[in-house]
């Protein structure tokens, strides 16, 4: 093998180890970065997320207004009004919007004539600033500087039916009983002798321990290694102790308003009294 021979293989050789370098470095930076996501996707990302029930009580609220316009337009054909309500809420402007929300405050009711309690009133103006949210016009109803004489409507009307009495109870859950658990028991109603009987069991167990209000914080459990559960022992005690950790709840969404909250955590210990009620 002559010189020339000798370079121009030990070239083939550098560039062949080049190419594995480069190669292993692209499956590197591959395995680091996913696949590029499409301008679709990312744009139903930047979209701001709402929970089904604000999009419910938005929708509720969009509703009683569009009524409302409806019912005073009629009026109008009547001769009952002098000025047409046509405008979109959605693409009114500050000063209209301040002029008509202050009288749909005043004026509206429910269905059987009555006026709504002080609370839902507040209720209804930040539905329709969600209803708004949702349908691209993002304007905080509540702290919009030109909207004072809706401000002052709402504040007044609030207090005036507050002095009436027309308030909302608290409808509040009543809690269970030890006696009431116990019948739960012997009734056959809670158990683990029938498949459909342990997943109620279950159920009840999990919600009442750990306080799992939602059908969603159910519905968001997981098992395996992501699993909110741990099962853990505590030597002091001498017992076994099972560790919850919330990952996600209506008051801890995991977003940027819930980056300063701490998570919920609760933890059950063994019951070696009653081992058959033991969720552990």
């Amino acid at each position: 093998m002559n010189f020339c021979q000798s370079w121009t293989l030990k070239k083939i050789v550098c560039e062949a180890e080049q190419m594995t370098r480069d190669s292993e470095c692209d499956n590197k930076q591959m395995r680091h970065f996913p696949e590029p996501v499409t301008k679709d996707t990312m744009t139903e990302m930047s979209k701001r997320k709402f929970s089904n029930s604000t999009k419910k009580k938005a929708q509720w609220a969009g509703q009683i207004f569009e009524q409302w316009k409806y019912i005073q337009n009629y009026k109008l054909k009547q001769g009952k009004l002098d000025k047409i309500i046509d405008y979109n809420l959605i693409n009114i402007g500050t000063d209209q919007m301040n002029e008509v929300l202050s009288f749909f405050l005043m004026e509206i009711r429910k269905q059987n004539g009555e006026e709504y309690p002080h609370e839902t009133l507040y209720e209804i103006v930040l539905s329709l600033q969600h209803y708004m949210a949702i349908n691209r016009c993002d304007i905080k109803l509540l702290d919009h500087p030109g909207l004072v004489c809706m401000h002052n409507t709402l504040d007044n009307s609030m207090k005036e039916l507050s002095k009436q009495g027309v308030i909302r109870e608290r409808s509040q859950a009543k809690p269970i009983t030890v006696d009431e658990e116990d019948k739960l028991w012997k009734s056959g109603l809670l158990g683990d002798d029938m498949p459909e009987r342990l997943v109620n069991t279950l159920l009840y167990l999990i919600g009442v321990h750990f306080t799992l209000c939602t059908y969603e914080e159910h519905k968001c459990l997981k098992v395996g290694g992501f699993s909110q559960f741990k099962l853990k022992f505590d030597y002091d005690c001498d017992l076994k102790y099972l560790e919850y950790i919330e990952y996600q709840s209506k008051n801890h969404q995991g977003g940027l308003k819930s980056l300063h909250n701490k998570p919920k955590v609760v933890c059950i210990f063994q019951n070696k009294e009653n081992p058959e009620r033991c969720l552990v």
